[in-house]
């Protein structure tokens, strides 16, 4: 019928016109959540979704292969979840959310250059795993204050705090041995305490 035709004509337009989305600008639009439409765009590169009402974001292995650029600052998000396999993204902007820690799953983003983490104030600690991003180079965290693990003095200098993480990530070695030694008074149970460590 000519209505199907007109819908089939439709459809292979939008179909066109999705696969040619490379750059998307939906910020200030009062969302709270996103668009599942956007997850299926296969070749969109840049999106920027920020100073909406986002709490969270959808699964990391939902999102775009092609995705490079992700602005999601000014939200409310507190966390975001995570697989092995993220997206390869280069730029990524977390600021003036609510986030309380840097999401572990960003380890997994290891094509990550610049990552924005300022103004989210319950941040009070650099994680350990930071060491994998081997590939940053800018970190913007403004705002957060007496960062634990960070030495004070470099605290106001993201390009120092980048380096002092990849070289406190080279000095660290597993280490599955160790030397313990007990020290206290005759009859107190150190034998036996030593015994139960080992299992006897």
């Amino acid at each position: 019928s000519i209505n199907m035709v007109h819908l089939l004509c439709m459809c292979i337009q939008f179909y066109f016109v999705t696969m040619q989305v490379v750059k998307l600008d939906v910020q200030q639009n009062e969302l709270s959540s996103i668009p599942g439409c956007l997850l299926e765009l296969p070749n969109l590169t840049d999106l920027n979704i920020s100073h909406n009402k986002l709490t969270t974001i959808p699964h990391l292995d939902r999102w775009s292969s092609s995705l490079d650029s992700l602005d999601i600052s000014h939200n409310k998000i507190t966390t975001i979840q995570g697989v092995p396999s993220a997206p390869a993204i280069c730029t990524l902007n977390l600021s003036n959310n609510n986030l309380n820690v840097i999401p572990q799953c960003i380890c997994n983003f290891v094509t990550l250059q610049f990552l924005d983490v300022s103004n989210n104030v319950g941040i009070c600690a650099l994680p350990g795993w930071m060491y994998k991003l081997k590939e940053l180079n800018k970190l913007n965290l403004k705002g957060l204050k007496n960062l634990a693990g960070v030495p004070r003095r470099i605290q106001r200098n993201p390009e120092r705090i980048i380096k002092y993480l990849k070289r406190r990530s080279r000095s660290t070695k597993r280490c599955y041995r160790m030397k313990l030694m007990l020290v206290g008074k005759a009859n107190r149970g150190k034998t036996t305490l030593i015994a139960r460590m080992q299992g006897k």
